[in-house]
């Protein structure tokens, strides 16, 4: 019977090609990693960037956006008129369910140095988000102290609003309402998210409407 030549591989050979393939491998696998690395630079993770602290730890509920607005039914009134106005603020949120809720802050107010009773208080009807779905309440903002300065106010929160399943989406908090200023004056009202964690889109939405004597 005849020897079969089996095919002889040099050991210094064998060494060399597991070398060059080791560093193939290696190249490919750092090549990779920056690649990822780069990637995240450019795109962040948008929703882990702004969790909001809770106790006990982070929890996923996201407010990514928020910005507030008010209107005027007019930009001047002789006094005694009734005027009407709208406060509202949008909110951009991901909620995870009722075991991590998406929590937020409505704030209205109106800046009276006056108040009562040269000036009644003003009254609406407000809706808003909470539990998994809307709210409407009739409402008469306080008179009182608000940033240094007098003002009719009213506000809700850390309201919880937890949708069914996890979401990502827009909602509004609003108030429509009137008042009957008897004072010439120029009066400011605006609505505020206040302490909603999220990135604000300007703060106070405001506006303000002249009372001529």
């Amino acid at each position: 019977m005849a020897d079969i030549d089996w095919p002889r591989i040099n050991p210094a050979q064998l060494k060399d090609r597991l070398y060059t393939y080791g560093a193939i491998v290696l190249l490919i696998i750092t090549a990779w990693f920056m690649g990822m690395h780069i990637y995240q630079l450019i795109n962040p993770p948008t929703i882990t960037m702004v969790l909001a602290m809770q106790p006990g730890g982070n929890k996923p509920q996201v407010t990514i956006y928020y910005s507030c607005g008010w209107k005027w039914s007019s930009s001047t009134a002789p006094a005694g008129s009734t005027v009407a106005f709208d406060g509202w603020c949008g909110y951009t949120m991901a909620s995870w369910s009722s075991i991590s809720p998406s929590n937020y802050y409505f704030k209205v107010y109106i800046y009276d140095p006056f108040g009562p009773p040269a000036n009644p208080a003003p009254y609406g009807t407000v809706n808003y988000p909470e539990g998994s779905g809307y709210e409407t309440y009739s409402v008469t903002l306080n008179y009182i102290v608000y940033n240094g300065a007098y003002a009719w106010y009213w506000g809700v929160g850390p309201v919880s609003y937890a949708p069914n399943g996890p979401t990502l989406g827009y909602f509004t908090a609003s108030i429509n309402g009137y008042w009957t200023p008897n004072m010439p004056y120029t009066y400011e009202g605006c609505a505020y998210a206040y302490a909603t964690m999220g990135i604000n889109g300007g703060s106070p939405g405001c506006s303000s409407i002249t009372i001529t004597g």
